[in-house]
């Protein structure tokens, strides 16, 4: 069987674990294919929070989304709902939203926990994602349109770019990043290795003490340069840095977080540009939520799942999960072919049986169908019924308990 055998370009689902990454090209682990109806209720939420498409100004700046049980029960979309946010925010810098002013998402997720200069890393990845995002593209973009606009002869766009940024009181070097397309080998020969992963190099510290001011201040100031009226820094895994430290070092990160964000001399607290989305669980909130309220945040912006400046995502019922699973399927339909059913190459209970038995568990089921599809090919068979699905969910079962580490007592 060929995947064109059952009107598909492709196998429809990502790989086992699927897991989201972002910055990748493929639309089946970077979040473009989002089944929205089956999360309506919660994009209507955030919508209506932190974009206040009446009334823009009027947003909150910061709120939380809070994903249902522990880390260990990861994978129920969080991530993809943020993500999505970010490209449907991008894609028209909010044209899609807020039709009179042009604004940006920043995605930052920590690959590892963080135990040292949370905020400045914070900075770090939202430089990065500036940069990946094309963000810092637009900004130089827009101001060689107005370069163009007012009769700059093009071997002179570049030092007007610069000098327009200048204007804004945006850093020398940094403005000429922005103005050349450099700012990924500017942020890099700040680090000893040359990179902008994390960790760093024991020891080197001179990008992250740079990173809050040119985030903070000087990326503000280039936005507002290139006419955009905010954005958002969707922060994701928070408790990679939740997770690591005492209470000492969660209060230092609370009242820091606060004082970049509200109360100190960067352009991001005396405009309030940015609306900050943290993610989190009961447990991570758990062990901030002191450090919260001493940082005088909690008054303000509560860290609590019914608070109107927070969105819960609930666990998905059936219905919201089998939608989930189509739109994977649509996405790789051939265009002119026309599918028999809904679900097909699976019939509607085979898909039934593949979601239930993995809790409806997105990650979970969405790899499932992987493999499924992988086996019924192999296999020849045309149509996945309940009983092919029921045998290899078995086999899975199976697998997995033969890959069980052996007990201690049994070493």
């Amino acid at each position: 069987m060929d995947y064109k055998d059952y009107g598909l370009k492709e196998n429809p689902f990502p790989p086992p674990p699927a897991m989201l990454n972002p910055f990748s090209n493929n639309p089946k682990i970077n979040g473009r294919i989002f089944a929205s109806t089956a999360r309506q209720k919660e994009l209507n939420l955030f919508e209506n929070a932190f974009i206040h498409p009446d009334s823009f100004e009027n947003r909150y700046r910061l709120g939380f989304l809070w994903a249902k049980g522990d880390p260990e029960t990861r994978g129920q979309g969080k991530t993809a709902f943020l993500v999505y946010l970010r490209h449907q925010i991008n894609d028209g810098w909010g044209k899609n939203y807020v039709p009179a002013s042009r604004i940006c998402a920043v995605y930052v997720s920590f690959p590892q926990q963080v135990k040292d200069y949370p905020l400045e890393h914070i900075s770090q990845l939202a430089l990065v994602s500036c940069i990946r995002d094309g963000i810092f593209a637009k900004v130089k973009s827009d101001l060689e349109v107005q370069a163009q606009a007012a009769g700059v002869h093009i071997s002179e766009v570049a030092n007007w770019v610069r000098q327009k940024l200048e204007e804004k009181h945006v850093d020398h070097e940094f403005a000429a990043a922005i103005a050349s397309g450099t700012a990924y080998d500017y942020l890099r020969n700040m680090r000893k290795d040359r990179s902008l992963d994390i960790p760093r190099p024991p020891r080197d510290t001179y990008l992250l003490t740079r990173t809050n001011s040119l985030f903070f201040t000087y990326t503000v100031r280039a936005l507002q340069a290139a006419g955009f009226a905010g954005g958002y820094i969707f922060i994701d895994d928070i408790e990679n840095i939740t997770d690591l430290g005492g209470r000492k070092h969660l209060e230092t990160f609370a009242k820091n977080l606060g004082i970049i964000l509200f109360r100190s001399d960067s352009e991001q607290a005396i405009g309030r540009f940015f609306t900050v989305i943290l993610t989190t669980h009961l447990s991570a909130a758990a062990r901030l939520s002191y450090a919260w309220a001493s940082a005088g945040l909690a008054s303000v912006y509560p860290m609590d799942p019914q608070a109107k400046n927070s969105i819960e995502l609930p666990a998905l019922v059936l219905q919201d999960a089998k939608e989930i699973f189509t739109t994977y399927l649509k996405h790789s339909q051939i265009a002119d072919a026309t599918p028999p059913g809904l679900f097909h190459p699976f019939e509607e209970d085979a898909v039934n049986e593949i979601i239930t038995k993995n809790d409806n568990h997105p990650r979970k089921f969405l790899s499932a169908a992987h493999d499924i599809i992988e086996s019924a090919r192999s296999n020849k068979v045309s149509l996945i019924d309940k009983k092919f699905a029921q045998e290899h969910l078995k086999r899975s079962v199976e697998r997995r308990a033969d890959r069980k580490l052996p007990e201690l007592t049994e070493l």
